[in-house]
């Protein structure tokens, strides 16, 4: 039990303390488990529009693709709140 309880708190701490488990786990919610955990991605940009903690970060391999619109999910902003990152989809351009 307690092994599983320091597992937790690890999976968390990674998920929310750092810019990549932010954006695994975006992914992941937006239901593409296999892609969160097989992905590579990169830093692209800053965001110069958006407030001075945020990043665009570009899936490079096993890009999500959303069948309803048929395209691939490359773009996704990372955002900081102070120690805490969060990301979700930010688009193609």
């Amino acid at each position: 039990m307690a092994a599983a309880c320091i597992l937790l708190v690890m999976l968390l701490a990674y998920v929310f303390l750092t810019p990549m488990g932010a954006l695994r786990a975006a992914v992941f919610v937006n239901l593409y488990p296999v892609s969160a955990v097989t992905m590579d991605a990169r830093f692209q940009r800053a965001a110069d529009w958006k407030s001075a903690g945020t990043a665009i970060y570009e899936i490079t391999s096993h890009i999500p693709h959303e069948r309803a619109t048929d395209s691939d999910l490359v773009n996704w902003i990372v955002y900081r709140h102070g120690p805490f990152y969060t990301a979700e989809y930010y688009g193609w351009g």
